[in-house]
């Protein structure tokens, strides 16, 4: 039997932390973003000249050191096999400052990000309501459009969301 490249799993290498953040960069490309690695950093920016953010791609020793993607800072953002999850982020940092870390309305991006990357089986959204910006946590596909099932959980804030998870485990 003659086996090929795509039969033997065994012969394709692991994409390391630098091949997935190249990905990632091609992927921003495509969106119509700046995107570029420097010194082992992505940043990702509206234009060439524009502010934008710094991302890293790491392993996370608590996550059974897999790949995940990092906010320059550290900040868990989402796992590497998750780069759709990573630009939309990323787009909304962009469109709330264009620097990641400037801003409230970019700290709670930032904060909701942080949660998402904890709870990753939970999915995590925020609404706007009549008293500011909600942030909500559902377990299961959605069976409809309004949330606020036995399986929601929902805050004021990240912060208090991640409180709420937490008690739930």
């Amino acid at each position: 039997m003659i086996t090929t490249r795509s039969d033997d799993t065994a012969e394709l290498p692991e994409p390391d932390g630098p091949a997935l953040l190249a990905s990632l960069a091609v992927a921003f490309r495509g969106q119509g973003f700046t995107a570029e690695i420097t010194s082992a950093l992505l940043r990702v920016a509206d234009g060439p000249d524009s502010r934008g953010v710094r991302l890293d791609c790491r392993r996370r020793a608590g996550d059974w050191d897999r790949w995940w993607f990092t906010w320059a800072g550290g900040i868990w953002l989402c796992e590497a096999d998750k780069p759709f999850e990573a630009i939309t982020t990323v787009k909304g940092a962009l469109r709330l400052g264009g620097d990641a870390h400037a801003g409230a309305a970019a700290s709670a991006e930032l904060a909701a990000a942080e949660v998402r990357a904890e709870f990753p089986d939970w999915t995590i959204t925020d609404t706007e309501t009549e008293d500011g910006r909600r942030w909500w946590a559902s377990r299961g596909a959605p069976k409809s459009t309004i949330l606020n099932r036995d399986s929601d959980l929902s805050a004021s804030s990240p912060e208090g969301l991640r409180s709420k998870l937490r008690a739930r485990r």
